[in-house]
């Protein structure tokens, strides 16, 4: 059935989906998170279409940036735990990116910059420290050390592949068991991407996420899920490069910044429009 407004149930679905999760729900507020997805929702007119991102925003992930040090000790508990960590282990902070990326400011460099926190370093015994990629020369003949590049999300792994690739490439002495990739959210995908081509590096994170429709539904509810989201896209005329994410990545997750690995009926904006709940830009 079609319809134009939201219903009283699916209103209250959207409001219990809001409380859950402890969003802000600010009713009078013209664009507050709340009424853009209660927006977006109107613009899906088809009652099926609805329920689909209903259930997906019950699997939505939302890390805002005043938890990011809280994500950022998790992964780091993870990481000391590792066989191979000990008290007197030097780890050396680089930000991930890709190496045609290597001047520009991305998200990985506010990771980086995160490791000055003092209440970070305090619950830690391991020497932590930032350097450059240009430095890393002179780190690589110290014995018990760890070069680990860091970044808030990984979404494909392709842009971790090319970047351990351009740094062996560079650094010839450098070994690939003195890399690590720590992350606050990273995709299952990208986990499984990372480990076909480079099986010895390690990958520490606070929260791994699967795909938001093919890792959850299976036969003959996955291909009518899957038609759904298909529909929905071609109605909101998301470009091809994005559909079900940045090469079908089917993220349901936002940071500082949404990655174009999500979803876009999340994310995206038609010229001239100011709908879409978790925008980019």
């Amino acid at each position: 059935m079609k319809k134009d407004n939201l219903t009283v149930n699916e209103l209250l679905k959207i409001q219990k989906i809001f409380k859950n999760k402890n969003w802000e729900i600010i009713e009078t507020k013209e664009f507050s998170h709340f009424n853009r997805y209660c927006k977006r929702i109107k613009q899906i007119k088809l009652e099926k279409e609805r329920e689909l991102i209903l259930e997906l925003t019950n699997n939505y992930l939302w890390i805002k940036e005043k938890d990011y040090i809280e994500h950022l000790k998790i992964a780091l508990h993870n990481l000391v735990k590792d066989k191979d960590i000990n008290d007197k282990t030097k780890i050396y902070i680089i930000p991930l990116k890709s190496p045609t990326d290597e001047d520009k400011s991305k998200s990985s460099d506010c990771i980086a910059y995160l490791f000055n926190n003092c209440e970070l370093r305090y619950d830690f015994s391991q020497k932590i420290e930032l350097i450059s990629q240009q430095n890393i020369k002179r780190y690589l003949s110290e014995s018990n050390k760890i070069i680990l590049a860091v970044d808030d999300f990984i979404g494909t792994g392709n842009t971790a592949k090319k970047f351990i690739e351009d740094l062996l490439n560079q650094f010839k002495d450098l070994k690939i068991e003195d890399l690590a990739i720590l992350t606050l959210v990273i995709q299952e995908q990208a986990i499984q991407n990372l480990n076909t081509e480079y099986p010895n590096i390690k990958i520490f994170r606070s929260i791994k996420k699967k795909k938001g429709i093919s890792d959850k539904y299976s036969d003959t509810e996955l291909f009518e899920k899957i038609k759904l989201m298909k529909q929905i896209e071609k109605k909101l005329d998301i470009p091809n490069r994005y559909l079900f994410g940045y090469e079908k990545s089917e993220a349901l997750v936002t940071m500082i910044r949404t990655p174009n690995n999500t979803f876009p009926v999340f994310w995206y904006n038609k010229k001239n429009e100011d709908i879409a709940p978790f925008p980019r830009h």
